[in-house]
């Protein structure tokens, strides 16, 4: 506004309101500007630190995403280091396995050819032979143990 704009607009103010309000009604103009300049000085600010914010956090994603790479790379080396251990622990106890079906094997086999061992060694063995009288030999000395316990009775 130019200097003649301001001074109609007086002239208006001062035919509008009255001589006697226009000192209070330019205290109250005066207060709205200062108040209206406060607001948009504190608007501006708050844009300010919110531009300064988006900065940071443009910063901080970065950095996010930054971190998250590097984990990624660490999990899938991890990952491969425990594939690894898992695959020779795999092995190891296929190899276990294996000795021990060839044990079991080997051990089914000497036990299947076994009987046939101890057959043929039995066979081999002469045994005494048995007198025809054998159940009467047994019943004799059988006796003499009957007649020990007997004899104990009698002297109780």
């Amino acid at each position: 506004m130019g200097f003649f704009e301001i001074l109609v607009v007086m002239v208006v103010a001062l035919l509008v309101i009255g001589p006697d309000k226009l000192p209070e009604y330019a205290r109250k103009f005066g207060k709205m500007v200062r108040d209206l300049k406060k607001m948009t000085n504190n608007l501006t600010g708050e844009i300010t630190r919110s531009l300064d914010l988006e900065g940071e956090v443009d910063e901080l994603k970065r950095t996010a995403l930054g971190m998250k790479g590097s984990l990624d790379e660490e999990s899938l080396k991890i990952k491969k280091a425990l594939d690894l251990e898992a695959d020779e622990i795999a092995r190891t106890v296929d190899l276990e396995v294996a000795g021990v079906k060839k044990a079991i094997n080997e051990g089914t086999e000497d036990l299947a050819a076994m009987p046939k061992t101890e057959s043929t060694e039995f066979n081999k063995i002469e045994t005494p032979p048995v007198p025809e009288n054998a159940d009467s030999l047994q019943k004799i000395e059988a006796a003499p143990a009957a007649d020990k316990t007997g004899a104990e009775e009698v002297g109780k």
